[in-house]
C-alpha cells in the first residue's frame, strides 16, 4: 500500500507536468509532509517566471528549489558535469499546499502547457551541407544523390 507521502509525491509530480516543460526524473523522498523531487527543466525562462508565482503565491509551509550538480559517468575521470532541479516541499498542510500549485497551473496555461503554446513550428528547415556542390554524390548517367533545386 503507497504511503502518504508517496501519493503527495504523485499528486505534485501530475501536477508539474502540466507545465510541459518540466520532466521529472526521480522521487528523492516522500514522507507524511515532505516531498522532495529532482527534475529535468527544458525552458528554464519559463520555469524561473513559475518559481516566482510560486513563491508569490504564499503556499502552506515551505518551498526548497536549487539546481543539483553532479558527474554522470563511469569514472571520475571522463565523466560529464550535469545538473537537474531540486524541489522540495515541507507542509504541515500538504493537501491544502498542493492545491494551491495546481490551481496556479491552471489559472497559468488553462489546460495547455506553456511549452506547447510557444514552440508549435510549421514545416521543415533546409540546412546546406557544406562543401556540397551540384554534383555531390552523383554516379555515372546523372543517378544518385544531388542537391536538390
Amino acid at each position: 500500500m503507497a504511503s502518504r507521502g508517496d501519493h503527495y509525491a504523485s499528486l505534485l509530480k501530475q501536477a508539474l507536468e502540466i507545465l510541459g516543460y518540466v520532466q521529472i526524473t526521480q522521487t528523492l523522498s516522500a514522507e507524511r509532509g515532505r516531498v522532495r523531487l529532482l527534475l529535468r527543466v527544458h525552458n528554464e525562462q519559463l520555469w524561473l517566471n513559475f518559481i516566482e508565482v510560486l513563491l508569490r503565491a504564499g503556499i502552506t509551509g515551505s518551498l526548497h528549489i536549487c539546481k543539483v550538480f553532479f558527474l554522470k559517468g563511469s569514472s571520475p575521470k571522463s565523466s560529464q558535469m550535469v545538473y537537474g532541479w531540486h524541489l522540495g516541499l515541507n507542509s504541515p498542510d500538504m493537501e491544502s499546499s498542493i492545491e494551491t500549485i495546481v490551481g496556479i497551473l491552471q489559472s497559468r496555461n488553462s489546460g495547455k502547457p506553456e511549452s506547447a503554446q510557444s514552440s508549435i513550428v510549421a514545416g521543415t528547415m533546409d540546412i546546406p551541407l557544406v562543401g556540397a556542390g551540384k554534383t555531390r554524390g552523383m554516379f555515372n548517367k546523372g543517378k544518385g544523390a544531388r542537391v536538390a533545386k
